[in-house]
């Protein structure tokens, strides 16, 4: 009798915890599938760039190019981020004059 007992209380348990694993892993892959994405997403672009150079006018090269591409990306950025506000500003004007 006490053995049924302890034996449904094991199972009681282990359910439980069955069930709390479940949930938990489903919260981690919800949290997580963003990063997983990104990180395919930069896999590529990694994979696209060509091999860094082994002489050195190649490395000058590559070197100037990817300081061109940052100063693009922040461009874009900024250009980004500047439409957005102007958009916002725009928003909050029509609403106080209309």
């Amino acid at each position: 009798m006490i053995t049924i007992l302890l034996c449904r209380r094991l199972d009681d348990k282990v359910a439980k915890l069955k069930k709390e694993q479940c949930e938990k892993l489903e919260v981690w892959e919800e949290k997580t599938s963003p990063l997983e994405a990104w990180l395919n997403e930069t896999e590529v672009e990694l994979e696209a760039f060509e091999p860094i150079g082994v002489d050195l006018e190649t490395t000058k090269a590559q070197r100037e190019k990817a300081q061109v591409e940052q100063i693009t990306i922040y461009i874009l950025g900024f250009y980004n981020l500047f439409t957005q506000h102007f958009k916002d500003l725009s928003n909050i004007m029509i609403f106080f004059y209309t």
